[in-house]
């Protein structure tokens, strides 16, 4: 179950897994099965970074992105290394970073 709750964005898209994969694999087809917006940029070093979702992008200058939780509590890796199993929810919230 993917969930994106942000400022003018609410969505719900649930998916059935065929393997494991990961939160970024996942998010890029809940956008293309439930037609939202999923904007993001690969870093060489880094991996992905979550531009907008819904279309809402994230504000560097007010400190505010988009921020992904799993079954609840946040994710201390990148959507490119999280590998989601069965049965998780990816929760998105539009919030402050530090």
């Amino acid at each position: 179950v993917v969930i994106i709750s942000g400022p003018g964005v609410s969505e719900r898209c649930e998916l059935e897994l065929p393997e494991l994969e990961t939160a970024h694999q996942v998010m890029k087809r809940a956008a293309q099965q439930c037609g939202f917006s999923y904007q993001w940029k690969k870093y060489a070093s880094l991996g992905v970074f979550v531009d907008g979702l819904g279309g809402v992008m994230s504000d560097k200058s007010a400190g505010v992105y988009w921020i992904y939780y799993v079954n609840g509590t946040k994710a201390n890796v990148g959507v490119s290394s999280y590998t989601i199993a069965s049965g998780d929810e990816l929760l998105w919230k539009y919030e402050q970073e530090y």
